[in-house]
């Protein structure tokens, strides 16, 4: 009898740990570029710099972006494992 090997997702009792990892980091970064985003926009604005304050809402969209992709994946997590228990 051989020894049953599993990927790390689909260790019991452990829901997915990688995916919430780099989740974890991700949304992280994406906070990061929104506080970016919104320090460009407040320079842009106090120094009349319409490149720089276009640059920061740009950075604030992407940002929005990316949350809504990971907000995307989870929801698939969770039909996922609505499904499969």
């Amino acid at each position: 009898m051989g020894a049953r090997i599993f990927r790390c997702a689909e260790v019991p009792g452990d829901d997915y740990p990688e995916e919430q990892s780099v989740g974890t980091k991700d949304r992280a970064s994406n906070r990061a570029q929104d506080a970016k985003g919104r320090v460009k926009e407040a320079a842009g604005s106090v120094t009349g710099n319409r490149d720089l304050k276009n640059k920061g809402k740009t950075d604030q969209a992407k940002a929005g972006m990316k949350n809504s992709g990971e907000d995307l994946k989870d929801a698939a997590h969770k039909v996922k494992d609505a499904v499969t228990k």
